[in-house]
């Protein structure tokens, strides 16, 4: 196991090894790759592993996977929890709370989940 100075000194190699020409890097990539070196240097005590994409993370900092966004999603679209469309009303394809489609005025649902009496139903 390396000592903290080692452990120092190959993190800043991380950042120069994973910068492009203008010194510059990706965020994700150096987060990913000094989550790797803590786990192999033993000190993954400190970090828990996402059971969907098996990336390293630390859990005092996310509640969650931090590329959760690109995880599958769970429901039925077949698109990333980011481009998610389960809540999008069937009829516009806009976010259901969002869609301008009829909405009846007395419980807020749309036509065809509205479960007021017809004669009370009223959508606008």
């Amino acid at each position: 196991m390396m000592n903290r100075e080692e452990l120092i000194v190959k993190i800043a190699d991380l950042y120069i090894e994973n910068s492009d020409g203008d010194g510059s890097w990706e965020p994700c990539d150096i987060i990913e790759a000094v989550m790797s070196l803590l786990v192999e240097e033993g000190r993954g005590s400190l970090l828990t592993q996402c059971g969907d994409c098996s990336t390293w993370y630390p859990l005092s900092t996310w509640d969650s996977c931090p590329y959760w966004d690109s995880h599958p999603c769970s429901g039925r679209c077949g698109n990333t929890n980011e481009e998610c469309s389960c809540d999008d009303c069937p009829d516009c394809h806009i976010y259901y709370e969002d869609c301008e489609c009829p909405h009846c005025t007395r419980c807020g649902e749309k036509r065809g989940d509205c479960s007021c009496p017809e004669e009370e139903a009223v959508f606008a």
